[in-house]
């Protein structure tokens, strides 16, 4: 299986359209902490977010926090934690169900493309 590492959002785009003109299947992980839930893919390639891991911009008084999905969860916790905030929802964490170390990336823990951040 081809490893596809990409260094930027053009990157991704660029290989997922590849992808999608060769009618072929993308299997798409951060770290990998939840490869093994469900079913193995039957694909030729894997995309590796994991070099997409930078905080873009964080502002703690508006409670607005922009990070790319290969960030690993344990730093954003971090991040918010030095300024007294919170997720408005506590993600969930596989290590234990799965053995995996680590809570996985922010885009493996999440749905929605905005995290609600709260202040207290």
């Amino acid at each position: 299986m081809d490893t596809l590492k990409v260094r930027d959002a053009k990157d991704v785009v660029q290989v997922v359209r590849a992808a999608i003109a060769s009618d072929q299947p993308l299997e798409i992980v951060g770290h990998g902490s939840r490869r093994l839930i469900g079913q193995p893919m039957a694909t030729n390639a894997l995309l590796d977010l994991s070099a997409l891991n930078a905080v873009t911009a964080y502002e703690p008084s508006e409670l607005i926090i922009t990070v790319q999905a290969g960030v690993p969860l344990a730093d954003v916790l971090s991040l918010i934690d030095s300024k007294n905030q919170q997720f408005a929802f506590e993600p969930i964490d596989t290590a234990p169900l799965l053995g995996t170390p680590g809570g996985g990336t922010i885009g493996g823990s999440q749905r929605k493309p905005t995290v609600p951040l709260l202040w207290f």
